[in-house]
């Protein structure tokens, strides 16, 4: 039996809890509550995973244990891609955040062929390793060789369907076009539509705060039922995104073809312009 680290958690999600150990590795613990009745199965469900990939670049780096009550990490001190971004946007050359989206996309690609679907795409399920490349990471809810997936996306990069239906490449490569424009435009897709945080630890307040929370995540839905999606029309890779959004993407390496042409494109303009 495997006894948690007695130090405050790195941080936590919905389905585990994350320590510091050494550090240098990341040990990832089931959170308390989450499915009393089998509550490893999020770590199994992510070692699965892990298992059917293997060591690749465009994954976080798995440490293989014999204890199935944790799951062990390489830690990237870089964090995740969202923060990274926000930290040194202003330091950051275009050509590396146009690397960073082909590398994300390169890892979408690596997964499908190995039947996994992510299940819940977005920038923050990206690291950033020492030599700032993109890694994908978290795969805990994800569908791994056929087994129903755990979770499913927020609403800002939920392909709108019946949330009890299988998650699919489809749903990922929606998925994709949101983790995309995040990175390009620093938010979310349709992200104005959140209310702001309330500023006083209040029941009432907290309350209202959800309940717009609701409204908001129903009306994403509702655009993207419609096709209303932002417009992209200005970034390096706005036609890639779009064609993501409106499902003209079979595969990852169909996306990945598509962002690649776009960019190359992009930045021989760019070069002519200067």
């Amino acid at each position: 039996m495997s006894t948690k680290p007695s130090t405050a958690p790195l941080h936590w999600s919905v389905f585990s809890q994350v320590y510091l150990i050494d550090g240098n590795i990341i040990r990832k613990y089931p959170a308390e509550g989450s499915y009393p009745e089998c509550p490893t199965i999020a770590i199994r469900n992510e070692k699965v995973a892990y298992e059917q990939i293997g060591n690749h670049p465009r994954i976080a780096r798995w440490i293989p244990c014999e204890d199935d009550e944790y799951i062990d990490l390489v830690f990237y001190p870089n964090g995740n891609l969202l923060e990274y971004l926000h930290l040194h946007q202003d330091e950051i050359p275009r050509d590396l955040v146009v690397r960073w989206g082909q590398q994300i996309i390169e890892a979408v690609a690596v997964i499908h062929p190995r039947e996994i679907i992510h299940s819940d795409l977005n920038l923050k399920q990206i690291l950033v390793d020492d030599e700032l490349n993109a890694r994908l990471s978290d795969f805990n809810a994800s569908s791994c060789l056929g087994q129903v997936a755990l979770g499913y996306e927020k609403a800002t990069h939920f392909l709108p369907r019946d949330p009890s239906g299988p998650n699919t490449v489809q749903t990922d490569l929606f998925a994709l076009g949101s983790t995309l424009y995040e990175l390009v435009y620093l938010k979310s897709p349709h992200s104005e539509l959140y209310p702001q945080p309330p500023t006083v630890n209040d029941r009432e307040a907290l309350r209202a705060w959800w309940a717009l929370q609701e409204q908001a995540e129903k009306k994403i839905e509702e655009l993207f039922s419609q096709n209303i999606f932002p417009d992209v029309s200005g970034s390096f890779c706005g036609n890639t995104i779009r064609g993501c959004w409106e499902g003209r993407f079979t595969s990852a390496e169909e996306v990945l073809s598509s962002y690649t042409s776009e960019t190359s494109l992009s930045t021989a303009e760019e070069k002519h312009r200067a």
